[in-house]
């Protein structure tokens, strides 16, 4: 494509030269350019679109029946985010009963979501191995893997980092060289 050619925008309509508008590549190669100039869509992008949260924000203290939606919305948001959280502790507890069902070993205490949960307080969202704060990704481990002839009881698991989990895989603590506090 040639720089002397031109192009009408679709957002402003205004003819541009082609250089005005960013380009595709694929492999290295021009194939297109956007259809909209820099300019548009730079204005229009949502990180420097600072007079539309002006209008939202505006809008929010002003109008009565936009915030009760809004409030609607973000109440439904934090209800379905945490029977997210609920439905994966319990995805968890399951798949560990079920890995221990497998290899035979003994379930002596139920692992509940609630004593999962003290037991994450109780490391207070540092990885037992290494330390480290997890952030969102947790993991449970069990010291004695469940392969081994561990049990799958509270006794037996600890808050690790995925990271941590599984690069221990089905060791034992002193078989492996890892992060070990």
């Amino acid at each position: 494509m040639e720089d002397g050619n031109t192009k009408i925008c679709i957002k402003c309509g205004a003819e541009k030269p082609e250089r005005s508008f960013d380009s595709l590549r694929r492999k290295g190669q021009i194939y297109a350019r956007r259809r909209a100039c820099r300019v548009c869509l730079r204005r229009s992008s949502p990180t420097t679109d600072k007079v539309g949260n002006e209008r939202k924000q505006a809008r929010y203290e002003t109008d009565p029946e936009y915030r009760e939606k809004m409030i609607a919305k973000q109440k439904k948001y934090a209800q379905t985010a945490g029977a997210r959280l609920k439905k994966s502790i319990i995805d968890k507890i399951y798949r560990n009963k079920r890995r221990a069902a497998k290899y035979a070993t003994p379930i002596t205490t139920k692992i509940t979501s609630v004593a999962w949960k003290q037991k994450l307080t109780q490391f207070a969202g540092r990885c037992h191995w290494c330390g480290m704060p997890m952030g969102s990704i947790v993991t449970m481990d069990h010291v004695i893997p469940l392969s081994r002839g561990g049990a799958h009881s509270l006794e037996n698991v600890v808050a690790a980092c995925s990271s941590c989990n599984s690069s221990k895989n089905d060791k034992l603590p002193h078989e492996w060289t890892g992060r070990l506090l």
